[in-house]
C-alpha cells in the first residue's frame, strides 16, 4: 500500500469514526436529585436532595400511615456518554392493614450526557427479595428519561425473589435532560420487600463491521474524485 493510499485510508476511517459518533462530549454538569414516598393520596414525604455529580441520597427510617421505609437511597451520576439512576431500599414493611399503595418516585435533572445523535439506550432494570410474602402483593416500575418512558415492568412479587429487565432505543434526547424511576407497590400487612433499581442511558456505538463500511466507502470517494480531477487536467 503506498503512503496516499495509507493516508486516505487514515483520513476516511477518522472522518467515517467522527461522523458516526458526534462531536466532542460536553462538560459534565452538576445534578440534582430527589426521592420522595407517599401513601396513596395522603401527601408525599421527602426522603431527602443533594446536588453534585455524583449526587447522593441515603434516608433513614421513614414512616407512612401503613408502611415503614428503611434506608430508602438513590445515587445519579454522569460519565463520558453514560448516565445513571440507581435506587434502592433496605426493607419497606406494610405495618397496617389497608388498601393503600405506597409511591416511591426518584428524579434526577441536569444530565448532560450522551447526547444525540447518535441514538441512545435507555436500560431498566429491577430485582430484589421478598422475605415475607404474600399472594396479593404487587410492584410496577417504570423509568422515564427525557419524556421517554420505557415500558412498564411488573415483576411477579408475591415470594422469593424477581428481577425485570426492559431497554428502550431512543433517536432524539434534550440536553439537559431528566430520568425518573416510579414504584408503585402493594403490600399485603406484615409483608416485607427489599429492592435495587437503575436507570442507564448510554450512547449506541455502531458496529465494527458498519465503520469498516463506511470507511471503505469514503475512501472510494477520495479516489473517485482524485481520478476525476486528473481526467479533467488531461482533457485541458
Amino acid at each position: 500500500m503506498t503512503s496516499s493510499v495509507r493516508k486516505a485510508t487514515a483520513f476516511a476511517a477518522a472522518f467515517a469514526v467522527a461522523a458516526l459518533l458526534g462531536a466532542a462530549t460536553p462538560a459534565h454538569a452538576a445534578l440534582t436529585l430527589t426521592i420522595t414516598v407517599e401513601e396513596d393520596s395522603l401527601g408525599p414525604v421527602l426522603i431527602g436532595s443533594d446536588v453534585g455529580n455524583p449526587a447522593v441520597v441515603v434516608g433513614g427510617l421513614t414512616l407512612t400511615p401503613h408502611y415503614r421505609v428503611l434506608v430508602e437511597s438513590g445515587t445519579a451520576l454522569q460519565m463520558t456518554n453514560l448516565s445513571e439512576v440507581l435506587s434502592s431500599a433496605l426493607q419497606i414493611t406494610k405495618t397496617g392493614a389497608s388498601a393503600n399503595h405506597l409511591f416511591i418516585t426518584v428524579t434526577a435533572s441536569g444530565f448532560t450526557t450522551p447526547t444525540t445523535p447518535p441514538p441512545v439506550m435507555i436500560f431498566s432494570h429491577i430485582g430484589g427479595s421478598v422475605p415475607v410474602a404474600d399472594a396479593a402483593n404487587t410492584l410496577t416500575y417504570q423509568s422515564v428519561v427525557d419524556g421517554h418512558t420505557v415500558p412498564p415492568q411488573s415483576p411477579v412479587i408475591t415470594g422469593g425473589s424477581f428481577m425485570d429487565d426492559k431497554n428502550l432505543l431512543v433517536n432524539s434526547i434534550a440536553n439537559p435532560f431528566t430520568i425518573t424511576e416510579t414504584i408503585d407497590l402493594f403490600l399485603s400487612t406484615g409483608s416485607q420487600l427489599n429492592y435495587a433499581a437503575s436507570t442507564t442511558v448510554t450512547s449506541v456505538t455502531p458496529e465494527p463491521s458498519t465503520l469498516a463500511i463506511a470507511s471503505i466507502g469514503l475512501v472510494g470517494v477520495f479516489f473517485y474524485r482524485r481520478r476525476a480531477a486528473r481526467s479533467r487536467r488531461l482533457a485541458a
